[in-house]
């Protein structure tokens, strides 16, 4: 994949191995002084995985010498654990040969743990004028084990007991069951609870049970300067052999490569928000940040007025209904900023936030109808509910997390009504898990009090693939002009122009429509994708109209589009163009034409 961009306006100066972020100063001093070429890889292989190993305890003056001390290297790439078997030199100065024997060891073991991802990481390196970049899959630091201390513990308590056996303090159970018959014991135990299994799955008795499943294997370990490791090297740095546009400017580049201090990337990671992050955003970015990222889902109105002190009360309001709903007079985050583009989670939370419209307290038994009526399981419906309500045990039920806005109700009383309205219109469909979504531009998709999941969900795919989904979508629409979400997973899994966008070929079909958008292509109906123009200008405007047609609904027939076309473009549309347009986007069915799939062969 190859991404291209003279980055004039962020001012990023390249100079040989330096790179340096400055703030233009002036028109003088802001100037390109080198452009590369930037190519994602994966290698020859692309379920390859980069590891990055740390040494926290060795100084770098103090490097371990792998390429002649290492003896084994072995990995669980589930478990993401690494081991590396170091020799130590028993003829040293530091080789103690008077320890005990059974304690003495000839090689050092390094144990890996994670290290908790904050961000995005990358491999990067300089070839004949361009910049290769690999993702890294995990960060591990390694620190030496002493489980041979553990071994001869457990050696020397296994010779103790032995030692009492024979000395008659300890019975031999294997000789008193051959001559006597044992009672048959039998329990009765108690069902798991949810928290007692949730207890149990965080165990460290069964987390290390889960690692100890996993077998290790064993690899090869060559030195940086080998053979292989350049072999290696190199095939990872050969350009793709097609070129993809590159659809993104200046700015939105480099804050999707470079989005900020590694400090405030951990923030974001990790929810928080600063205030000096929202003070840097525009007024609608800034409450969608708040409702997404915000520690707690459901906001006052007059918190929200505090974060947004500049902005009128209309305006305010406006970006509330793209991304918030109203329950007991307060802001709840909706559905689609909070269930990662699953579309079951968002139907089964707005059924939820629906019971807390109308009732401060629901009762446990409808809760778990909910989620057992939505397929989910029990960590994943505790997780949801834990964010809009608290269980009150005593009682039985889920209390809102938050207490009655009255404030708010009092002081604008035709909003409160509007979303009560909308509420109970949207009852039927919600108890059935069957919400109807509105795209944007539907009829009534500017009420303020709309249901929570209205509108597309924002991406959930970290920026370097999404941006490659976003190119990969542009090839494919310029080739095909028409295309499914079945044959696009197809075509991102076997087209090598795809790139390391092949890791989002199983996304979400929301994924698909973000990165459809993007591109300023067009989604029809969710399902489909289509190129809005062609090349052929007198093709177009016809093509425009037919795309509005199909926009609204699956199946067209003849006279209706001709008529249409009569009135719009003011004439008769040549019969070539009236084919070549149908027959690219639809196929005949019973008299009409219907909407194509895009995932014909």
């Amino acid at each position: 994949q190859r991404c291209v961009e003279r980055c004039v306006e962020s001012s990023v100066v390249f100079d040989n191995s330096k790179v340096m972020d400055t703030k233009p100063k002036t028109s003088v001093e802001d100037k390109v002084v080198k452009e590369l070429d930037v190519y994602l890889s994966r290698g020859d292989n692309p379920d390859m995985q980069v590891y990055l190993l740390q040494y926290p305890l060795r100084p770098p003056a103090r490097p371990y010498s792998l390429e002649e001390q290492c003896e084994a290297v072995r990995v669980k790439p589930q478990q993401c654990k690494v081991e590396i078997e170091i020799g130590l030199d028993k003829e040293g100065e530091n080789y103690d040969r008077n320890t005990d024997k059974k304690v003495q060891i000839s090689t050092q073991t390094l144990r890996s743990a994670p290290v908790p991802s904050r961000a995005s990481y990358a491999v990067g390196m300089f070839r004949d004028g361009a910049l290769h970049l690999v993702p890294v899959h995990v960060a591990l630091q390694l620190r030496p084990s002493f489980t041979h201390m553990d071994q001869a513990d457990e050696t020397k308590r296994s010779l103790l007991e032995k030692e009492k056996k024979k000395k008659g303090e300890l019975k031999d159970e294997d000789e008193d069951a051959s001559h006597q018959l044992t009672p048959l014991q039998m329990q009765i135990k108690r069902r798991e609870t949810e928290r007692q299994a949730e207890l149990r799955m965080h165990s460290h008795a069964y987390l290390k049970q889960r690692e100890d499943e996993e077998k290790w294997i064993e690899l090869e370990a060559y030195g940086a300067d080998s053979e292989t490791a350049t072999v290696l090297r190199d095939s990872l740095c050969v350009p793709a052999p097609h070129e993809l546009p590159f659809l993104m400017g200046g700015r939105a580049y480099l804050t999707g490569i470079v989005p900020g201090s590694g400090q405030e990337t951990a923030h974001h990671a990790a929810g928080a928000l600063t205030k000096q992050h929202l003070e840097s955003l525009t007024l609608e970015e800034r409450v969608r940040a708040l409702f997404a990222r915000g520690k707690s889902q459901i906001l006052r109105y007059e918190k929200v007025q505090r974060m947004c002190p500049d902005s009128e009360e209309d305006d305010i309001f406006r970006a509330l209904q793209k991304y918030a709903v109203l329950v007991q007079g307060c802001w709840v985050a909706s559905s689609a900023l909070r269930c990662d583009g699953d579309r079951i989670k968002y139907r089964v939370r707005d059924q939820l936030l629906l019971k807390f419209a109308f009732a401060h307290t629901v009762p446990r038994e409808e809760i778990q109808q909910i989620g057992s009526n939505g397929g989910l399981d029990t960590e994943v419906m505790r997780a949801m509910i834990g964010g809009i309500a608290t269980h009150n045990q005593r009682k039985g039920v889920y209390e809102f997390k938050e207490q009655i806005d009255d404030d708010f109700i009092d002081a604008y009383p035709e909003i409160v009504q509007a979303a009560t309205q909308r509420w109970e219109e949207a009852i039927g469909d919600i108890d059935r898990l069957v919400i109807t979504e509105p795209t944007a531009g539907a009829e009534g998709a500017s009420d303020i009090s709309a249901p929570p999941s209205a509108g597309v969900m924002p991406s959930r795919l970290p920026e370097t693939l999404s941006v490659a989904l976003q190119a990969a979508v542009a090839v494919v629409l310029q080739e095909r002009r028409v295309i499914g979400f079945r044959a696009l997973r197809k075509w991102l899994k076997e087209d090598v122009r795809a790139g390391i966008a092949i890791q989002a070929a199983d996304a979400t079909d929301n994924e698909f429509v973000v990165a459809a958008t993007a591109t300023s292509a067009l989604v029809l109906h969710n399902t489909l994708l289509v190129l809005p123009e062609v090349d052929d200008v007198a093709v177009n405007p016809f093509r425009k109209l037919v795309l509005d047609f199909l926009s609204r609904k699956k199946t067209l027939k003849k006279a209706e589009i001709m008529a249409e076309a009569t009135r719009v473009l003011g004439g008769e549309v040549p019969t070539s163009v009236y084919n070549k347009v149908l027959k690219e986007l639809c196929v005949v069915k019973g008299g009409e034409w219907s909407m194509r799939t895009g995932n014909e062969q």
